[in-house]
């Protein structure tokens, strides 16, 4: 069966630490500024220093709603519809001959399938796609039809230090 699915390509990682960068460092070059110029103030005088903090600190507002806004676009444009070939066998959901999960909620009208802590790591899946809309209804057809065996959806048991983000751990792989 070829539905278009949802996913998410994770490498927008790799753009976002370059716009978090700036944010760390303006705050410590404005700190190591002040402390030099009313610290010492025959080498900067007051009447300069002033207004560089001032130029500085709007300069930093301005900085954090940009930074805010190109992190927002690069997060939504890491998520990407494609067309897979799922395929019933045995029970399960076959994607390139390998078996995934598969949870189905009726209410929201969307289907995950995903492979999720199969590969020994709970949080880890190698692959993870939301079937929506009108896709949704062949798909969830489709299942109907070959007997393919609806998972509950169980959140990845973690313990020790992280244990209560477990639930969280779902986000990168979905939009909610």
């Amino acid at each position: 069966m070829r539905v278009n699915a949802e996913i998410r390509d994770l490498s927008y990682k790799k753009m976002i630490a370059p716009l978090i960068l700036p944010i760390i460092i303006v705050p410590l070059l404005l700190l190591l500024f002040a402390a030099v110029g009313f610290g010492v103030p025959d080498l900067i005088p007051n009447r300069i220093t002033i207004p560089v903090l001032i130029v500085g600190v709007v300069g930093y507002g301005v900085l954090t709603v940009w930074t805010g806004k190109k992190a927002s676009s690069t997060y939504n444009s890491s998520w990407i519809t494609e067309e897979f070939d799922f395929v019933a066998f045995d029970g399960k959901l076959l994607v390139n001959g390998k078996p995934m999960h598969t949870n189905v909620y009726k209410s929201k009208k969307k289907i995950y399938v995903h492979d999720l802590g199969d590969d020994g790591k709970p949080l880890v899946a190698s692959f993870f796609a939301t079937i929506m809309g009108e896709d949704f209804d062949k798909l969830f057809e489709y299942i109907e039809e070959n007997g393919v065996k609806k998972e509950r959806e169980l959140l990845p048991k973690v313990t020790g230090r992280g244990s209560f983000a477990a639930a969280v751990s779902l986000s990168k792989y979905r939009r909610y």
